[in-house]
């Protein structure tokens, strides 16, 4: 009799069973087909399958970690006056600057007002080369320079060409720029682009280590009837080429000055030249062509050079460590003795530096994700305290279960949080 009582409850237990999963099976396939619930079964297996796949691929795309770094800062008052020399290649400076050069031109059609007979010389600008030896080099009043052709033209005042740096095939050589005038009036000097050798040195050394080339065409030169145009009219149209390549130049500089570099307003000067002085005529328009030719030179430091420069000077037992100066385009810049300063040959320069500067110590990124892979993610804060630039850091790691950083160093990403005012 037990043995029935058994067998009663097993059979209701498999029949409950089966009744449920008839009903279920049932409902599919009144909705389906039995051939329709097989595949829906299969589906159903994939897609979760296939979400698996999706979840499991988006932890090993997205892992890595990212470190979030305060770099060591300082505020300090700058309020000095430093000196700096022209970059040059074999010599080591304190703090060397170098010099922005770009040009504009301009013209405008002048009504003539009469004529004249005109004797003018051809005039240009030449760069006069000292490859000759490392002493500066001068040459007085009247130095002839000849063209290949025999043409002759003089400087009217002396110039001085700095020595040559380097030796052998790295040698640069010294140069200076300078104005020449032809020997004789006429527009048969009114040449272009030319290279110059200094007849009175031949039979010496020198004669093939100075040399001068053209740095613009030689023009002006003429020689008989023109049409001219009053003073007044000059100067007007003088005045205006001025402000016109002037506002062109300024637009430019800053737009033009490479990456890296600093460039301040008061260490910027224009030179403006004024090409061929009464301008072509125009017999058909009764006009004189005013030309003008804008020249700016701006001095430019390398923002590294400057940055370690004034750190030297206001911090305190500075370590010399790489820094930078965020905020250095807004600190005041004034060029002393500007007035007698000519920027195209000089070699050192005076000016004051004023204002709040900010000094950041730079971070070397790649070493510090090298140190950190593949450690444990408990040795971060050990492998932090070896790096002396480092004010506060962060990290998160990804997934969230990692426990070491990725042994790749290309998945630790590194960012840098601008330090807050001290």
């Amino acid at each position: 009799m037990a043995k029935n009582i058994l067998q009663d409850v097993i059979a209701s237990r498999k029949k409950g069973v089966t009744v449920m999963d008839t009903v279920a099976r049932a409902a599919v396939e009144e909705h389906y087909g039995e051939q329709g619930f097989r595949k829906y079964a299969i589906w159903i297996v994939v897609a979760v399958a296939v979400l698996f796949l999706i979840i499991f691929s988006s932890f090993i795309v997205l892992s890595g970690a990212t470190i979030t770094l305060t770099p060591r800062s300082q505020d300090v008052s700058v309020d000095a006056t430093f000196s700096a020399h022209k970059r040059a290649l074999d010599s080591q400076v304190e703090l060397p600057f170098d010099i922005m050069t770009i040009e504009e031109t301009a013209e405008k059609a002048v009504p003539a007002t009469g004529s004249e007979t005109i004797h003018q010389k051809a005039s240009g600008e030449i760069i006069v080369y000292n490859n000759y030896s490392a002493q500066t080099q001068k040459f007085v009043k009247n130095t002839r320079f000849e063209t290949p052709d025999g043409k002759i033209y003089r400087v009217q005042k002396s110039i001085a060409v700095p020595g040559k740096t380097g030796s052998g095939t790295s040698a640069v050589p010294g140069s200076v720029v300078a104005t020449v005038y032809a020997d004789e009036e006429g527009d048969a000097f009114n040449i272009g682009l030319s290279d110059f050798t200094l007849p009175g040195l031949k039979g010496t050394p020198m004669f093939s280590g100075i040399y001068a080339r053209s740095k613009t065409p030689m023009t002006g030169g003429f020689s008989g009837v023109r049409k001219i145009i009053s003073d007044t009219d000059r100067q007007a149209a003088e005045t205006e080429l001025r402000k016109i390549t002037q506002d062109k130049l300024t637009q430019r500089v800053h737009q033009e000055k490479p990456e890296g570099f600093v460039l301040y307003d008061d260490g910027v000067s224009i030179e403006f030249i004024s090409d061929n002085k009464e301008g072509d005529t125009n017999a058909a328009s009764n006009t004189v062509t005013m030309r003008m030719r804008a020249v700016l030179r701006g001095i430019m430091f390398n923002e590294r050079d400057l940055s370690q420069y004034i750190a030297k000077k206001t911090v305190d037992n500075f370590d010399g460590g790489a820094v930078t100066v965020p905020n250095m385009a807004s600190l005041r810049f004034v060029l002393l003795n500007k007035e007698k300063l000519s920027l195209s040959d000089a070699q050192s320069i005076s000016f004051g530096l004023s204002g709040p500067a900010r000094i950041v110590w730079s971070i070397d990124g790649d070493s510090l994700k090298e140190k950190l892979a593949g450690t444990p993610k408990s040795d971060f804060q050990k492998i932090m305290g070896s790096f002396l630039n480092i004010e506060r850091a962060g990290v998160s790691i990804k997934p969230f279960w990692k426990t070491n950083f990725p042994e790749n160093s290309q998945k630790i990403k590194v960012e840098i949080v601008t330090p807050a005012s001290q």
